[in-house]
């Protein structure tokens, strides 16, 4: 028991040293800017239709068939090997 009592009071001295405020520290201030919104899109000259065609373009190209995507690629491939086929002959 006796221990403890010396534990207790070692730590209340501590706290009382840790407890003086410091004043030589500045606190920094965060500065969070704020996402743009759809409303600032509107400002800039962008209308709802605008946004709605956006949309509906990325939607396609995000559901288009695997047959086309791998059309693309054969095309993108043999074009590919076109031009490596000209480097190779100059």
């Amino acid at each position: 028991a006796k221990l403890i009592t010396e534990v207790v009071t070692a730590a209340a001295t501590q706290v009382v040293a840790a407890s003086t405020p410091i004043s030589a520290v500045k606190p920094k201030i965060l500065k969070i800017a704020a996402a743009p919104t759809i409303s600032t899109k509107r400002r800039k000259g962008v209308t709802r239709e605008e946004t709605k065609k956006e949309d509906e373009e990325i939607i396609k190209s995000i559901n288009k068939t695997p047959v086309q995507k791998a059309a693309k690629r054969r095309k993108l491939s043999e074009e590919a090997q076109e031009a490596d086929d000209l480097k190779k002959r100059l």
